[in-house]
């Protein structure tokens, strides 16, 4: 059965994604049933008629996910309970904590839905509240607008245009500045504008300050009223007009009675409020914190790399922690990388450390790369500029064979590279070279096998690599071979598989969705529990 070949990873998300769905779902039936169907909200319905369930059920929805959105990039309490709970069931389905990235876009999509139905029936019902006084209603809607007090119709006067009577009110005004801020917020996080414009993204998403302030106070204005009386008045009954105009019905003597629904938004909000806020202080507290760069090395394809230490930065197995520094290798792909780049920049060299620019550094965060060593083999995947996590990896790993450590778990190292042309191999050719001399001498030469990928074709350099028969490869000069063209990861999981039987092999990859979507389904089909082969799918965000 093709189930058995989905890891208990892949079975906790999918559980945790239809407990997600299932409580949007009940949420908004819960709520559009409420306000559709209750004897409460009976003469409110005769006003506003239809839209008024599509609208608040929708307005559940949305508290539920813009709690959610804003728990999710709580980044520092993610990073403390990945690190503390990693057993069994329960550290595969912590392991989910490494999609917040990705469950944060799944709120926001949610939330813009949502948010359409929720203006599309508030637009209707607003349309329904102006025009109550005119003659083509009903009598009992004129009969309803027209009370003063209590009033149930927000707007008691004729002829009033519907956008004017929009921003005469908290819920207008407040509902309108979150629907920009959230056109803009969603807008500018697209991957184009994200990777090019970082900055765009950066400033426009900040506007999330002025969409939950909004969110909190939208619905303060107490426009929706529900009856409070229906004892001595009953609506089901009184709605026929014509007990109203029977001075002696109950309908006629006893008026009805309305209050407003107490504003409950805050209270989904207020807990991941104070926890982002937290985490902001906490990452103003870092951001005086003294980091000293101690070395800046600008490396082929626009990659600049910036060693630094940090007095309280600790790390974790997979971060690099047997060095006395710290390093971020960042690419020149855009508006901010590339006016940092020029910040370190100085008559095309770098510039003294002294005149380098004051840094400041948050984190490290925890990320499924701290899970290598719980393995016994391990395939480290890197495209392009995403194998920047494996250089601590590897650095690790080497480390700790140097250092003779005797709970290392991991036999078996399979690194590969995908990369589009040669210029990029050069910045990184160095760490594989010094790792293949050093396992050479400690008479591991197998422990790690480097596989390099070169996508750009170039057939005058394939030639020349086909006719090189040295020792070393001619472009990387490593003993790995460069291949030309894509792997064909089928055959690779194949193999692999076919080597260490009765293995779980962590898979750890870092670059675009297209290529991890295709990982994924490899390390699904290839697992088999007739072999007890076991293919753990692990990615970096990207």
């Amino acid at each position: 059965m093709a189930f058995l070949h989905f890891s208990r990873y892949d079975i906790s998300r999918y559980v945790f994604v239809m407990l997600w769905m299932t409580i949007n779902v009940i949420l908004f039936v819960t709520t559009y049933m409420n306000y559709g169907t209750s004897k409460k909200y009976t003469y409110l319905r005769v006003i506003v008629k239809g839209g008024l369930p599509y609208a608040r059920g929708a307005a559940m929805v949305l508290n539920f996910n813009c709690m959610l959105v804003l728990l999710s990039m709580c980044r520092n309490i993610i990073s403390l309970i990945r690190s503390n709970l990693s057993c069994g069931w329960c550290g595969d389905f912590v392991r989910l904590l490494d999609k917040n990235i990705t469950f944060h876009k799944y709120c926001a999509y949610t939330i813009c839905f949502f948010t359409i139905v929720h203006v599309c029936g508030h637009c209707f019902n607003l349309t329904n509240l102006t025009e109550s006084f005119s003659q083509d209603v009903s009598k009992l809607e004129q009969c309803l607008s027209q009370l003063d007090d209590p009033w149930i119709n927000p707007f008691r006067e004729s002829g009033l245009d519907p956008v004017t009577a929009l921003f005469k009110t908290v819920a207008g005004v407040s509902g309108v500045i979150m629907t920009m801020s959230l056109i803009l917020m969603v807008s500018s996080a697209t991957e184009l504008i994200r990777r090019s414009y970082f900055e765009t993204f950066w400033f426009t998403h900040h506007l999330f300050i002025v969409f939950f302030a909004c969110l909190v106070v939208h619905g303060t204005g107490n426009l929706l009223r529900y009856q409070t009386n229906m004892n001595e008045h009953d609506p089901e009954i009184c709605k026929d007009l014509k007990l109203w105009e029977n001075h002696t019905h109950p309908c006629y003597l006893i008026r009805p009675q309305f209050a407003a629904p107490a504003a409950m938004t805050w209270k989904f909000v207020i807990f991941p409020i104070i926890l982002y806020c937290l985490e902001r202080l906490l990452r103003i507290f870092r951001s005086f914190q003294k980091v000293k760069i101690l070395k800046v090395i600008k490396h082929p394809s626009k990659v600049l790399e910036i060693q630094m230490k940090k007095e309280g930065f600790s790390c974790e197995a997979g971060q690099a922690p047997e060095e006395f520094y710290f390093s971020v290798h960042i690419r020149d792909a855009g508006d901010w990388t590339n006016r940092l780049h020029k910040e370190f920049d100085q008559n095309n060299g770098m510039k003294d450390i002294t005149d380098c620019p004051k840094l400041a550094v948050d984190g490290p965060f925890g990320t499924s790369s701290t899970d290598v060593f719980k393995y016994d083999v391990i395939m480290c995947i890197g495209a392009g500029i995403g194998v920047t996590p494996f250089a601590s990896i590897l650095k690790s790993v080497w480390y700790r064979h140097n250092q003779g450590v005797d709970d290392l778990k991991i036999k078996k190292v399979y690194f590969f590279w995908i990369c589009r042309d040669t210029n990029a191999f050069e910045w990184f050719t160095d760490l594989l070279r010094h790792l293949e001399i050093q396992m050479t001498e400690m008479k591991k030469p197998d422990f790690v096998e480097s596989n390099i990928y070169l996508t750009g074709w170039d057939n005058k350099l394939a030639i020349e690599s086909a006719l090189h028969q040295g020792a070393e490869d001619n472009i990387t000069q490593l003993k790995a071979r460069t291949n030309y063209g894509r792997p064909k990861w089928d055959d690779i999981f194949k193999n692999i598989a076919g080597k260490h039987k009765g293995r779980e092999i962590g898979v750890f990859f870092c670059g675009p969705s297209v290529l991890s979507h295709v990982l994924h389904k490899m390390s699904n089909q290839h697992s088999n529990p007739a072999t007890g082969v076991k293919f753990c799918y692990n990615k970096e965000n990207f």
